[in-house]
């Protein structure tokens, strides 16, 4: 008689064709394969993102998006061309925040030495 009962209720609702066992093939599953799938995806995600956080703190933060950079160079060039002069060069890069910001304040660099009185000439 409960046989007959569920037989019946198992026509009328698709979803109840073996109610005391694992419906398999009837879609069920699908649902565990998408959480499953979705974890891995987050996952995965994390460590995507935990990797990048890493690599950002090893590399130097930059001065000021590279423009600086470009201009510095420029001032090189045109203090190697000669078209500054030292004072000129050293006050501009400090503008700028370069290297020789700390050199500038250091002083001018020592001139060629004088030959000790008596040497002989080009020792």
């Amino acid at each position: 008689m409960i046989a007959s009962k569920v037989a019946a209720l198992a026509a009328v609702v698709p979803g109840l064709r073996r109610p005391f066992g694992p419906a398999r093939g009837d879609g069920v599953h699908w649902v565990g394969i998408l959480f499953l799938a979705l974890l891995a995806a987050l996952i995965v995600a994390v460590v995507v993102w935990i990797v990048l956080q890493l690599g950002e703190r090893r590399r130097p933060a930059p001065t000021s998006g590279g423009r600086a950079d470009a201009a510095l160079e420029t001032l090189r060039i045109r203090y190697a061309r000669g078209e500054l002069d030292r004072d000129t060069y050293l006050r501009m890069t400090y503008d700028l925040g370069g290297p020789a910001a700390a050199q500038a304040a250091a002083g001018p660099p020592p001139g060629p030495q004088a030959p000790p009185p008596g040497a002989p000439p080009g020792a």
